[in-house]
């Protein structure tokens, strides 16, 4: 993996690219154009990509899905990878959570069948 300089220490491009779709403008940018049809976030088609240009384009999906989500968190823990991190487990934990609860509830005790359970399936339609 490549590295690059900030302000005289030495970071990985990775981290670079996360920093950099992080920025505010570079996020107004790609929401103004994520969701329109023919549009090219850089001037060559993605096979042509650089390996920064798809880290930057990935990191920006991520962020855009933080700041989308319903449970946002705050800036100051969207900026701070550690703890971002940190509530990217919390949220999976109560998803987990929330899922098995409601598992049980909708039937996955109880005896579910599927279409594949049976041995004659009905069919509608032209003969």
């Amino acid at each position: 993996m490549r590295k690059r300089y900030l302000r005289g220490r030495l970071i990985s491009l990775d981290r670079l690219m996360r920093m950099l779709a992080k920025n505010p403008r570079a996020r107004w940018l790609w929401s103004q154009i994520k969701g329109i049809n023919g549009v090219k976030y850089f001037s060559e088609d993605y096979g042509n990509w650089t390996v920064a240009q798809k880290m930057f384009a990935h990191w920006c999906i991520f962020y855009d899905s933080i700041y989308e989500s319903v449970n946002r968190p705050p800036d100051r823990i969207i900026w701070d990878d550690e703890k971002l991190e940190i509530w990217l487990e919390n949220e999976k934990r109560e998803v987990e959570t929330y899922g098995e609860k409601n598992w049980a509830k909708v039937g996955a005790l109880h005896d579910i069948k599927s279409a594949w359970d049976y041995d004659e399936v009905v069919t509608f339609g032209e003969e």
